[in-house]
């Protein structure tokens, strides 16, 4: 009796495919239509210690098409960015965060009225040190990009930057 080859044949090819599949070159690349820095300065130049007055910037580019929700997004629709100052660190938030204007867009997806960053924003943050041991800052934006017709999971950038260089 002549055994066909016809499966392991299968087989084999099937995994080749799977294998191609889950290498770099085989997976489809999420789109990553945001690109986030954060700078920061002493006030006044001075040298940083304990009580410093700290004023963070952080710039997002936005790729062509694709937006970002504002901060004062209104809730029951999109995910509004949120700047968080996370706890454990050198530094905490000490006034009001200042941001680029929103531009305002009925969203048909939403049935309402959007808020919206397009192309650039940018934000300042106030901070107070609360050490002089630790220069290093961390900043986490979370935030959910959209373009016409698809919205990405929201996802949060981790920034960090050494204050003073």
């Amino acid at each position: 009796m002549k055994r066909s080859r016809t499966p392991t044949l299968f087989i084999v090819l099937l995994f080749a495919a799977l294998f191609v599949a889950a290498t770099p070159q085989g997976i489809a690349a999420t789109p990553e239509p945001v690109r986030w820095t954060l700078a920061a300065s002493v006030q006044n130049h001075l040298t940083l210690r304990k009580g410093s007055e700290v004023t963070a910037h952080i710039h997002a580019v936005i790729q062509p098409g694709w937006h970002v929700y504002a901060l004062n997004q209104r809730p029951g629709g999109p995910m509004a960015a949120r700047i968080v100052v996370p706890q454990d660190q050198a530094f905490v938030l000490n006034g009001d965060i200042d941001e680029t204007a929103s531009t305002k867009r009925y969203d048909p997806n939403f049935n309402m009225e959007t808020r919206l960053y397009e192309h650039e924003a940018s934000f300042s943050i106030p901070l107070t040190a609360t050490n002089d041991r630790s220069p290093k800052l961390f900043i986490d934006v979370h935030y959910q990009a959209c373009n016409d017709t698809i919205c990405l999971e929201p996802t949060t950038a981790h920034l960090s930057t050494i204050i003073g260089q």
